[in-house]
């Protein structure tokens, strides 16, 4: 899917991506995210803040772990 044309204006680049998914998810995203312009940021999402940069994020339920989280 293309980030909306709203988005694309307010300059957010940014996409968040639990270091729990699976492996195959990040590799995908990673793939998809280059030629869109998009930056992941790969972390823990329990310390990760948001800013204005940031259009969406994905966690994994449960995640890579198999640990299910309270999001």
């Amino acid at each position: 899917a293309n980030r909306s044309k709203k988005i694309k204006q307010q300059e957010a680049n940014i996409f968040f991506v639990s270091d729990k998914c699976l492996p195959q998810t990040i590799d995908v995203l990673k793939t998809r995210s280059t030629p869109l312009g998009i930056e992941l940021i790969i972390g823990d999402f329990s310390t990760f803040q948001f800013t204005d940069n940031v259009f969406g994020g994905i966690v994994q339920y449960p995640d890579a772990t198999g640990q299910i989280n309270n999001y």
